[in-house]
């Protein structure tokens, strides 16, 4: 019952003591089966443009702190991360463009990296069937942090519809 799942970062940037880990809450569902749920990686992810870049990982396993040698086909134990938002605020703000600072919360951002927050019609919200016309408006995005996003929002062309971000 003492596994822990440990997930070392695994790019030329940085070493072994950068990594997160999970704790397997019960003991192996058989000989050769382990469970481990992957954790909030607090550093840089791979973004979709970012092939090559952060967010690999190397997944180790130990029993009461001592590492288990790993014995399967190379890279098996490899892992990516990527960046991943979860909530924005606000969720109501005036149709002028920079009314509203957005923030994107989520992991794994990368400080480099480009960023578009995107806003867009709520087609789901038509009653009408077959009367939803999509609108898309880009702003840029900047990485504050590794959890957080910020873009201004951008003029709305129209008020007749809810609008969403992706």
């Amino acid at each position: 019952k003492d596994y822990a799942c440990k997930f070392l970062c695994d790019n030329v940037a940085c070493d072994e003591t950068r990594f997160a880990q999970s704790v397997v809450p019960k003991a192996p569902s058989s000989t050769k089966t382990l469970s481990c749920t992957s954790p909030v990686w607090p550093f840089d992810a791979r973004t979709y443009t970012d092939s090559q870049g952060p967010g690999r990982a190397r997944l180790v396993v130990e029993k009461g702190g001592v590492r288990l040698a790993f014995s399967g086909i190379a890279n098996d134990d490899s892992f990516v991360y990527t960046d991943t938002w979860t909530v924005a605020t606000p969720i109501i703000a005036l149709s002028s463009p920079g009314a509203a600072i957005v923030t994107v919360s989520g992991n794994g951002f990368k400080a480099a990296a480009d960023y578009t927050c995107e806003f867009s019609t709520d087609t789901t919200a038509s009653p009408i069937v077959g009367t939803q016309s999509l609108k898309v408006v880009g702003a840029r995005g900047t990485a504050v942090t590794s959890k957080r996003i910020t873009c201004a929002s951008p003029h709305w062309p129209s008020v007749e519809k809810p609008t969403k971000l992706k």
